[in-house]
């Protein structure tokens, strides 16, 4: 079962997705977001390990399995029951840039979960994408893009 939102931001795609990337700052913003921290070493990108607690959620291990710079990632999330795949992808488009997230769920309970999981989930990713709109258009982070430009 495959869950999408996108949002249209007023900003350049660089900082779109320098606060993207910045796991460790998303509670700081992401309403969904209790508790996040990249636990691998290095830059950020394949084989990257972050721990992410959501409300009535436990924290779950993702890891990085496809990383296109500046552009998107994808990580994923298992158990033996149900595995997530969650998509971050930019695109400049005209004067904006477009985000989209997506979450793929799978596994042996996936249509017993799926059906009850999608609302909720769609949800969070309409809010997760809004909150990104805000925190790249109305924060300081927009005013000093120089800093976020070479992520």
């Amino acid at each position: 079962m495959l869950i999408e939102d996108r949002i249209h931001i007023s900003c350049p795609a660089d900082l779109v997705w320098a606060i993207t990337i910045d796991i460790n700052g998303w509670p700081n913003w992401v309403p969904t977001i209790r508790h996040a921290q990249v636990v691998s070493e290095g830059p950020f990108g394949v084989g990257s390990k972050a721990v992410i607690k959501q409300p009535a959620q436990p924290k779950t291990l993702w890891r990085v399995v496809e990383f296109s710079p500046k552009v998107s990632f994808v990580w994923e999330t298992s158990g033996r029951l149900l595995r997530m795949r969650a998509k971050h992808h930019l695109s400049p488009v005209k004067d904006v840039t477009e985000c989209y997230t997506s979450i793929q769920i799978e596994g042996p309970l996936s249509p017993l979960l799926g059906p009850i999981l999608r609302y909720p989930i769609k949800q969070a990713l309409r809010q997760e994408n809004k909150a990104l709109k805000i925190e790249c258009e109305g924060s300081d982070r927009a005013l000093s893009l120089g800093k976020y430009a070479s992520g």
